[in-house]
């Protein structure tokens, strides 16, 4: 096993040079010691001159090891790997590791002391935000921090694990045009007059990613991982979405209707599953939620909307306190709260501040299936229904999507009357996006939900209502989602 570090050259060596800036050579990669390891894996990353490159793949096919792999050896198991000295990494686990970091958004941009976090800073509107704790503010904010944190740095390298994941449709724009400038060089950006030559470095782009529609137009290079290896080819005008749910697709799960029809009955009816009044939190004198005025009935099926720090995921957490001294779902369900909430008993969530705080448990896959009260067959007979094999792994152990899909089963086997998805998706890829969504609407005719996402192609067909967040303010929109209008802020 072998790593090397590449100096970081001239702009006018790596032109000039056919080496790649990083690279993999019969790499075996594993999440432990004791986990299977990948099949040996080559994968040249060339210099940013010759196009960006996107790594595709089914869950649990080793992708956001290989980001892993291109930052530190950790997960290096046979092979090597060559990298250059600033690599940066922005993922769901970086994501978790800034969260415990206890920091400032200010102390996390390093106190803005160069000209790129400045610039940074401004561009993804962080400066509300910045004498806050990382902690207390949205998961989508949180990963506009660790982005404008990664990017400061100018790597030679940026490994974008789902970096959009979390990102509201603006943010993501945003996003995707600063990305497309910086692989042209920084001096674009940051100086209108004569760069220097560390201002006109660039940085090359390696996009881990489930969506054809976050694919960077800079990106000339796809990279195909399978359980065979890798297979790199150019980037084309096919019909990249139709050939991910094909490479995706799973013969070995079962169909939704299939999985509905197995779950127990649901449990007897409540007349009202959530009523707030004046419904209001406040965090560190940020207001987060203010005046929710909300009645969720029996049958109706409710899409929670707004843009990044509206308050969607506190309002999402706060409805599995029924008792109001729950303590398993952390600090956002258990904060106080102004103005009244009464919510069901029988409650289910999947969300990422869930999933953040699971993912480092050391405990079989299998033990997370009682999360939300579902009896041990059932439960284990839902997952393998789901495709999900080898549950006697560390929880840890298992990739990002399939830890996602351990939740899911959790939630949806234990038959809540009230389902709150809040991001499900996050994470999975086509077939499994697919496959959750249908599974979603399924469950429809069996309780009721409560729907959290940024993705408008992903507005169920069952939704009825829509609750429509401000930030810092009162709500939008409360009602019937015929009288909804999607461009209200």
């Amino acid at each position: 096993m072998r790593v090397a570090l590449l100096a970081r050259c001239s702009s006018a060596a790596r032109r000039s040079s056919t080496a790649p800036l990083a690279s993999l050579r019969a790499a075996q990669l594993a999440h432990s010691k004791t986990a299977p390891p990948t099949a040996k894996l080559d994968l040249d990353i060339a210099h940013p001159d010759a196009g960006g490159h996107a790594l595709l793949g089914s869950n649990g096919c080793g992708k956001s090891l290989v980001g892993k792999a291109l930052v530190d050896d950790a997960h290096l198991h046979g092979g090597t790997v060559e990298r250059p000295l600033r690599t940066a990494h922005v993922s769901f686990e970086a994501h978790e590791a800034l969260v415990k970091e206890d920091v400032s958004v200010f102390e996390a941009l390093g106190k803005l002391q160069t000209k790129a976090s400045k610039y940074l800073a401004v561009r993804f509107g962080l400066h509300p935000l910045l004498w806050r704790p990382v902690r207390a503010v949205s998961t989508g904010e949180v990963r506009k921090v660790l982005l404008a944190r990664a990017l400061a740095t100018r790597p030679d390298l940026i490994v974008l694990d789902n970096a959009f994941d979390g990102l509201d449709a603006p943010s993501r724009e945003a996003l995707a045009k600063l990305l497309s400038q910086m692989s042209k060089g920084w001096g674009d950006i940051l100086v209108q007059d004569m760069p220097s030559a560390k201002e006109a470095a660039r940085t090359q782009l390696l996009q881990v990613t489930h969506r054809a529609s976050e694919v960077l137009p800079e990106v000339t290079r796809l990279t195909w991982l399978s359980d065979d290896g890798a297979v790199t080819e150019n980037a084309s005008e096919d019909d990249l979405e139709a050939r991910l749910l094909e490479s995706t697709t799973r013969r070995d799960v079962r169909p939704v209707e299939e999985l509905i029809a197995d779950l127990a009955p649901p449990a007897p009816k409540d007349e009202v599953l959530v009523e707030a009044h004046n419904l209001g939190v406040t965090t560190d004198k940020t207001t987060i939620l203010e005046g929710v005025d909300w009645t969720v009935l029996p049958g109706e099926h409710w899409l929670v909307a707004g843009g990044n720090g509206a308050g969607k995921s506190t309002l999402a957490s706060l409805l599995t306190r029924p008792d109001q001294g729950d303590l398993r779902w952390g600090p956002a369900a258990t904060r106080p709260i102004d103005g009244a909430l009464r919510t069901t008993p029988s409650a289910a969530w999947v969300s990422t501040e869930l999933h953040l705080r699971a993912s480092s448990s050391r405990e079989p896959a299998s033990a997370m299936l009682a999360l939300f009260g579902a009896e041990d067959a059932p439960a284990c007979r839902f997952a393998a229904g789901l495709g999900l094999r080898a549950l006697e792994r560390p929880f840890y152990a298992l990739s990002q999507g399939e830890q996602k899909l351990v939740l899911v089963a959790a939630a949806v086997a234990s038959t809540p009357r009230l389902l709150i998805l809040d991001e499900v998706t996050q994470g999975l890829d086509a077939f499994y996006r697919k496959h959750v969504l249908d599974l979603a609407e399924a469950y429809a005719a069996h309780g009721t939900l409560v729907f959290v996402t940024h993705h408008t192609n992903e507005h169920l067909p069952c939704l009825t209502h829509v609750l429509h967040l401000a930030k810092d303010s009162k709500p939008a929109y409360c009602g019937p989602r015929a009288g909804w209008d999607p461009h209200i802020t």
